[in-house]
């Protein structure tokens, strides 16, 4: 039995817009945050299905019909859940990587999940007991609402978790699978040590893994739990737990645990952290499923500004409202909020810097070249989708830099054409050499004539593709090419050809390197002054190579037709030309 990994589902939860989908059997018009229309589950005059995207779900008040983009789907077409995730998966254009089903794969995860489970309980027991982690937290200014609120604890300087876990039956493999026990010389020992625990727990309150703190200065400041089938860090966000239960109209996204901790131990119960690592795709859709209200809150060295920059890049066409916090003096959220209180932070949430002047700002502090910068900004602006909000980052930018809106936005329509053009021929007209098969579509088994044959079509469309005047000799020979890849691939050489911006924007040379045929390149090139006598004997083996299969398949037909008048005529014919 075919089994989709629940992270599978829930990444295209997170990436299907379900206003979209519904919209598709539903006329759908904006009703304030949600989007109404009439119920295609129960007959009704006035509208009463409502849409939400921003919490990734459908509800009718008329007939109580409600759920996700899957239950939708199961719904409307009929299907069962396991279809209606592939419903969902083909129409995202994603390949589902099914497994066999297996009891046991669920059962050792469920076993995972209750010795972290276990764990926490012990750190978190550890911490009321010691008195050293207690100091640490009060010197600290936290207070025990955030202990109990984020199940905080202590790992003792000793292998204690490790006997607890075997006192309680748990096997060493999977201790060190979950990372919380090493191994050296035969002897096992437990992996945080002497530090403050941070439990990380999914939107399900199931304890995946953990950070740990050092309380001592010298030692590394944060280690983290591997990764494992329960817990894959570009796809988790830390506090995700205590934001789903509060529910506010809008997230604080910061670097680390403390500063999450920090927050809403001065009453902001409403930030999420990224796990060690840089903020992902995969994270960006789950902070928007909270709210389209996001603040970046990042440390202001070097670090939390390329961190930023990176993060304004990957929401800037996810349609949400992002505002940027800059603290003074370098400081970071815990810092600022523990001097100045949750009124000034919040002050500085109602003046955040608009994503556009904080790239605006940054650019020109770490450019010296001012025509490098406005290529930059360029490039970043030719890459927002929505027209309103590209047109408004054009009128600021024009201002910054000192330029008519005019001139910047033609230059920015320019590099947006040349994306498109390259984004076309990178992935629409790429293909393997010897097929041109598209990834994942499993290539045709072709006999030998027809791949000597592909590989003769193959140099007629190299050649085509040095210059005009080559496209042009072999435009009326277009009949010749008889493999469907390859005659897309000529499709897209003629559109190349009558689009004079999209020859300006992509050389010969880009259009080799995207077929996967820059070895041929130089060759081509160097056979250029004989042209007009290769592509004649080309054009004369293409056709021999054509009866040549022709007369083969005959001959196979005339095996049990054999007195076929017609075949016997079609194959006389066809000797006597190939001779």
């Amino acid at each position: 039995m075919g089994f989709i990994p629940e992270q599978q589902i829930n990444d295209l939860k997170d990436r299907i817009d379900i206003v979209d989908l519904i919209s598709e059997y539903v006329n759908l018009k904006r009703a304030g945050s949600s989007f109404k229309g009439l119920c295609p589950f129960h007959n009704e005059k006035t509208p009463s299905f409502m849409v939400n995207r921003e919490k990734n779900n459908f509800h009718c008040f008329g007939c109580h019909e409600g759920g996700d983009a899957i239950s939708f789907i199961m719904k409307i077409e009929n299907l069962g859940y396991i279809d209606a995730i592939k419903f969902i998966a083909d129409k995202l254009g994603v390949v589902l990587e099914e497994t066999e089903y297996s009891k046991d794969r669920v059962n050792r995860n469920n076993k995972y999940y209750e010795i972290n489970s276990l764990a926490a309980k012990f750190y978190f027991k550890n911490l009321l007991t010691y008195d050293f982690p207690q100091e640490y937290l009060a010197k600290r200014g936290l207070d025990k609402k955030v202990l109990n609120k984020y199940f905080l604890g202590y790992a003792r300087n000793d292998n204690s978790l490790y006997a607890f876990l075997k006192e309680n039956g748990f096997e060493e493999k999977d201790m060190l699978d979950l990372g919380l026990i090493g191994e050296s010389n035969d002897r096992y020992y437990d992996k945080f040590r002497d530090r403050l625990m941070f439990p990380i727990l999914n939107n399900k309150n199931k304890v995946i893994g953990f950070g740990g703190r050092t309380l001592i200065d010298h030692k590394i400041k944060y280690i983290n739990s591997p990764e494992s089938d329960i817990f894959i860090k570009g796809k988790n966000i830390y506090g995700v737990n205590v934001v789903n239960r509060n529910r506010r109209n809008k997230v604080i996204l910061v670097e680390g645990y403390m500063d999450v901790i920090a927050l809403y131990n001065k009453g902001i119960d409403y930030a999420l952290a990224t796990l060690g690592t840089a903020l992902t795709e995969d994270q960006a859709r789950m902070i928007k499923r909270y709210s389209n209200e996001i603040f970046i809150a990042y440390d202001g060295d070097t670090a939390g500004v390329k961190a930023t920059l990176r993060a304004i890049d990957i929401f800037k066409n996810m349609d949400v409202h992002l505002g940027i916090l800059e603290f003074p003096d370098d400081m970071d959220p815990d810092e600022y909020i523990k001097k100045y209180g949750k009124e000034a932070f919040e002050k500085l949430m109602d003046k955040a810097t608009t994503p556009i002047d904080f790239k605006l700002n940054k650019l020109m502090e770490s450019t010296n070249n001012k025509i490098e910068f406005i290529n930059e900004i360029i490039m970043f602006l030719s890459t927002i989708q929505g027209n309103v909000i590209r047109d408004l980052y054009i009128d600021k930018s024009a201002k910054f830099i000192g330029v008519t809106t005019d001139s910047l936005r033609i230059d920015v329509n320019k590099e947006i054409e040349k994306n498109k053009s390259k984004e076309k021929y990178k992935t629409n007209i790429k293909r393997q050499s010897n097929g041109y098969i598209s990834n994942k579509v499993a290539p045709k088994k072709v006999n030998y004539i027809d791949n000597h044959r592909i590989k003769l079509e193959k140099e007629i469309i190299i050649y085509s593709l040095l210059n005009k005047e080559n496209f042009e000799k072999l435009s009326s020979e277009s009949d010749f090419i008889e493999d469907a890849a390859l005659k897309e691939i000529y499709s897209k050489i003629t559109d190349m050809y009558l689009n004079q911006s999209l020859v300006e924007s992509v050389t010969s040379l880009d259009v080799f390197k995207s077929l996967n045929l820059e070895k041929d390149y130089e060759a081509a090139k160097n056979s250029e002054s004989s042209l007009d006598g290769v592509l004649e004997e080309l054009k004369e083996r293409v056709e021999k190579f054509r009866l040549k299969s022709r007369i083969r398949e005959i001959k196979e037909e005339l095996k049990t037709k054999k007195n076929d008048k017609s075949l016997i005529s079609e194959y006389t014919s066809l000797l006597q030309r190939l001779t």
